[in-house]
Parts: structure tokens; C-alpha cells; sequence
């Protein structure tokens, strides 16, 4: 649901609800784009507290929503705010890694293919994932639970932080629509779509409202070692189970949880002359669950196996604007009034599209690839939110995705974690070093250039009735429409990072990030080593007779080279595609 006009709440206060986007590797974009923003905000609220002459006015994040990649960075950032989260300043190619940052750490630093083509997780002799996740378990035990010490004071977080994990239940939720007739028949449905929800909060309390209903889970920052912290971290590496390459996670959820959410149901938009929507209005109900479709064991709790949120919310926006517009249930979008907004945060808003299709019918593995892809873009697709959000002079919405200036070629992607689906992050620290900066960059050019109001709208604005009288004087003049209008910054950025005062992030090098055309050579060891041991379990497994198994192994060895070899002259095509390979 999009947006209309309400009464201010508060007066001099600005909400923002962040929504990061499912990335796969491209999480340290992300996670750049959220290093920078936490810097202004805090430099600002700095200045605030020594008197300087800056605007008076607050901003304050109350929910974080993401999904996959999106969604592990929302946990870690969380996490996170029990102590102090040191900005990456004076970032390069090389050299050594920046200290005493939790987001730049698990993005950068921590996650690497040497790892993911480990054999660790076969010790068990089974096969959970075709990529070793033990490292990532270990990186989420330790980040996505606070860490002992003292967080500094944020006032720009709220102190009760709502984040929202977006998930993929395979086993779902069911529901039946019912009919007359003879018999207790029904239209059975399954839902799959599915979400975790938490409150962090800075004053642990047993009240907890939700604006969309269900039983949020509270995180007690004081205690890292509860239940609920160990079940944010599955959800987190949950949100994140991309399907098949990394390992899938079990939840177990109350079924209440299920049972109380509330959905939305529209009731009316009105429109004005120009076709621009002036208000909607909606109203919330309950939805029963089949309880005749839930197991006996499934009265109180219910056991859920969960893939990467990606798969079905990739951009969790209606999550995040529900919590974010609470009882009102719409946030106002003219200028004059707008004190709320969501901001998607989108390493790849830009689709594939369909240049490529095929004017002929495919073979039956290349239909059976289009038909997944078919499916996950239907399930994605949001159609209320579609017909309700076209108009676009809306300041209670913003995006943020990467733009990288000097492109050698027009369909190279902006960023170098782009390749091999999202995971050529993986395949260097340099792509992942010269995105998160990238991310940064970005941050930095929006909040001066894009997230902006008007300035004869700013006047009427109750967000920014403190300085009402002399908010000429932070006025600043930027583009728009063919012309230059004044403008008041949301988030104003003080001296030492305002790139008006010569304060600019600079840009790494894509060209020296870029691999060199055998930079994937030495993975050649380690991948026939996994792909040996994998075949190796499921041969024990499934073939019982050891003459078979072993004429079967001797193929396969046979064989393995000429795999990895394929494997690798893949992801090599495909790099140098997307400009990250020589």
C-alpha cells in the first residue's frame, strides 16, 4: 500500500524505515550504503549536541526490513548497535583491513569462495548445501549477537527498533477459503511467503505493539546468550539460504504468530483532477489459519524449514511501510506534510530484461530454467502495490542503488559483485572492497542530492517548524526537472563529509579491481575436491553393490576435470560479460 496525507505526529521529527534489497554477495554495497548514512547521522546529531549552527530537526529509523542478503545485513547492523561501529574512512584496493566495523567485517572481510568450497560441513557425511556453510555459521555467532561493551548514544535509533527478516517456508501456512456444499470442502491454499519479526529494544519492556500484528520476538541487548537472540541468528542465516548453495534453516515458530498477523484489506483511494492519489483508506482483519490442515504437534508450535527470503519478498516494502506508518496505516506523501518515509536501499533495481529470449521454443532444460525464472518473478510481483504507488512526486519513498560513473561499456554492471547471479562478490575481496565504497559514494551523493524537500514546502513542513524562520539559510540548490529549485536536506551533511566543501568519497578503481583472465584458476584444486567429496557421500548413500560404487567412482574421476574445467570456463564467461574479468 502506498501513501497518503496525515495529520503530523510529532513535530520536528522525521522517520525513516530502511529496506535493503536481497543482494547475494552484493550485501557489502548494502553495507557500505548503511556505514555512510550511520556517519552522517551521527556527525549531525554530533553538532547538534556542541551547538552548532545546523538544523534542528530529527531523524530516527524505527524498522529495518530486508530480505536474503538484505536481511543478514539489517541483523548484523542490529547486532551491532550494543557497541560502537567505527566508520571506513580512507578505504583502498589493498592493504589492511579497516577495524572495529561489524557490517564492513562480515562483508568484506569474512566471506570468501576458499571458504564456501570447503569440506567442513561434510564431516556428518550429508549434504546440506552445495557450499560449505560453516564459516558463515561461525561469522553469524559471533556478529549477530551483541557483543559486549557500551553502545554509544544513538538518538537516530529508535528504542524500540523493529526488524523485519523476510523468509521462504517451504512448508508454509495454510489457509482454505470455504464454500457451501455438502461436505466441510474448501479452496485449499499454502502460503510461503513468510517473514520473522523482532524488537530490539534499548529499554527491555514486556510490551510490545506491532503495527502488523503476530507475536514479535523482543531482543534484550543485555543478553546475547538467549533463546531469542540464538532464533534471530537462524533467522538471519535463514533470510539468507539462498536455495541450494547455502545451507537451508529450521524454525520453529507459535502458531499464534501465524494466526494474530493482521492484513491489510483497501477500501478506498480517492483521486484529485490530475489523476494523483489524495488519500487511501484500508482496514486490518484476521485470517483464520486450516487448523484442520495442522499437525496434532502443531497446536502451540510448528516446525518451519526455511529458504532465502529473496525467493518470494526480494524488496520487503510493504512490511517495512506498514511498521513504519503504525496505527495510521499510510504515511503522508505530499512535501508539505510528509514526515515519514521508506527508503529501499537496492544493489540491483535494474531487471535483466529480455533482450536475450529466444524467437524460437528452448530445449527442456533451457525451458525448465525459464519456467523457475517465470515463477519467482510472479511470486515477487506486487500488484496492489503497483496500481496504488504510480505517482511519482512522492516524498515518502526513495532508492538507493549503485551508480559508478565512467563505464567502459553501457551494460557493464555499476557494480563488481553483479557477475555469476551475485556471487562474483565472492570470488574477490577487491570487487567487495570497491562496492561497499561505491556504497558509500552513493549514500553520500543522495542524502545532498536526492533526499531532499522543497524548500516553500519545507516552510509549511512541521518537521522542520524549529527552524521555520531561518531555513533559508540551509537551503541548498540542486537540479530538478530541466531547472535548479532550493531544497532543505532531511539529513544535512555536516562539513567533513559534505562533497560541497571538497569532502567527496572517492571512488575506488573498477579497472585495477577487475580480475586478470586466470584469476579463477587456483579455485580449479578446490572445487574438483568439493565436488569429489559430495559425490563421493551420495554414492555411499545410494549405491549399495561396492563393485558398482567403485566403477562409478572411477567415471567420475575420470570425468572431474573435465567438470571443473567447465565450471570454471562458465563463471569466466560470464565475468568478462559483466566487465570483471580481463
Amino acid at each position: 500500500m502506498p501513501d497518503s496525507p496525515q495529520p503530523e505526529k510529532q513535530a520536528g521529527l522525521f522517520e525513516l524505515g530502511l529496506v535493503m534489497a536481497g543482494a547475494v554477495s552484493a550485501g557489502a554495497y548494502t553495507a557500505g550504503v548503511l556505514d555512510f548514512l550511520l556517519e552522517a547521522l551521527e556527525a549531525w546529531e554530533q553538532a547538534k549536541r556542541e551547538g552548532h549552527d545546523v538544523l534542528r530537526h530529527s531523524v530516527r529509523i524505527p524498522v529495518l526490513a530486508g530480505a536474503s542478503a538484505g536481511g543478514m545485513t539489517a541483523a548484523a547492523l542490529t547486532a551491532a548497535l550494543s557497541g560502537r561501529i567505527e566508520p571506513v574512512k580512507n578505504l583502498n584496493l589493498d592493504g589492511d583491513a579497516p577495524q572495529g566495523n561489524a557490517l564492513y567485517e562480515c562483508w568484506v572481510e569474512r566471506v570468501d569462495i576458499e571458504q564456501f568450497l570447503g569440506l567442513d560441513d561434510l564431516a556428518a557425511q550429508r549434504v546440506d548445501s552445495l557450499l560449505d556453510c560453516t564459516a558463515l555459521d561461525a561469522l553469524a555467532e559471533e556478529r549477530m549477537r551483541p557483543a559486549p561493551g557500551t553502545a554509544a548514544p544513538r538518538p537516530y535509533i529508535a528504542d524500540d527498533l523493529h526488524v523485519v527478516l523476510s523468509l521462504a517456508n517451504l512448508r508454509g501456512t495454510p489457509y482454505k477459503i470455504p464454500f457451501k456444499g455438502q461436505g466441510d470442502y474448501g479452496y485449499p491454499m499454502t502460503l510461503h511467503k513468510d517473514y520473522a519479526h523482532f524488537v530490539y529494544q534499548k529499554h527491555p519492556s514486556q510490551d510490545i505493539p506491532s503495527p502488523i500484528g503476530g507475536m514479535p520476538v523482543a531482543l534484550d541487548p543485555t543478553d546475547p546468550g538467549s533463546e531469542d537472540w540464538t532464533f534471530f541468528k537462524t533467522a538471519a542465516l535463514a533470510t539468507g539460504a539462498f536455495p541450494l548453495a547455502l545451507a537451508p534453516r529450521m524454525l520453529t515458530r507459535y502458531v499464534d504468530d501465524y494466526a494474530l498477523r493482521k492484513w491489510l484489506v483497501p477500501q478506498l483511494v480517492s483521486y484529485d483532477s490530475a489523476n494523483r492519489i489524495l488519500e487511501i483508506k484500508a482496514r486490518e482483519q484476521l485470517v483464520d489459519l486450516d487448523r484442520d490442515a495442522l499437525a496434532r504437534t502443531d497446536a502451540v508450535r510448528r516446525a518451519t524449514l526455511n529458504v532465502d527470503g529473496g525467493t518470494f519478498d526480494n524488496e520487503p516494502l510493504e512490511l517495512g511501510r506498514r511498521i513504519l506508518a503504525g496505527d495510521d496505516m499510510v504515511n503522508p506523501r505530499d512535501p508539505e506534510r510528509a514526515h515519514r518515509a521508506v527508503l529501499l536501499i537496492d544493489p540491483f533495481p535494474q531487471p535483466a530484461g529480455d533482450a536475450a529470449f529466444p524467437t524460437t521454443a528452448p530445449d527442456v532444460l533451457a525451458m525448465a530454467l525459464k519456467i523457475i525464472g517465470a515463477m519467482k518473478a510472479n511470486a515477487r510481483f506486487k500488484e496492489d502495490e503497483l496500481a496504488l504507488a504510480q505517482d511519482r512526486d512522492c516524498y515518502s519513498r526513495f532508492i538507493i542503488g549503485p551508480v559508478r560513473e565512467g563505464k567502459a561499456k553501457p551494460w557493464h554492471a555499476d557494480i563488481a559483485c553483479g557477475a555469476l547471479g551475485g556471487f562474483s562478490g565472492f570470488f574477490s575481496r577487491r570487487f567487495r572492497r570497491h562496492d561497499f565504497q561505491l556504497g558509500r559514494r552513493n549514500c553520500q551523493r543522495f542524502l545532498s542530492h536526492h533526499f531532499l524537500i522543497p524548500f516553500e514546502a519545507a516552510t509549511k513542513n512541521p518537521v522542520f517548524k524549529a527552524d521555520a524562520s531561518n531555513l533559508a539559510r540551509f537551503a541548498v540548490r540542486r537540479p530538478d526537472g530541466g531547472t535548479t529549485r532550493l531544497f532543505i536536506p532531511i539529513i544535512p551533511l555536516m562539513p567533513g563529509l559534505d562533497p560541497d566543501k571538497g569532502n567527496e568519497v572517492k571512488a575506488l578503481s573498477f579497472d585495477e579491481a577487475v580480475l586478470a583472465g586466470n584469476g579463477l584458476d587456483p579455485l580449479r584444486s578446490l572445487l574438483k575436491g568439493r565436488i569429489k567429496a559430495v559425490a563421493k557421500i551420495y554414492l555411499k548413500k545410494y549405491v549399495d553393490d561396492p563393485g558398482l560404487r567403485n566403477l562409478i567412482t572411477l567415471f567420475l574421476k575420470g570425468k572431474l576435470k573435465k567438470l571443473a574445467d567447465w565450471l570454471i570456463g562458465m563463471a569466466k564467461q560470464d565475468f568478462t560479460q559483466n566487465g570483471v574479468m580481463r
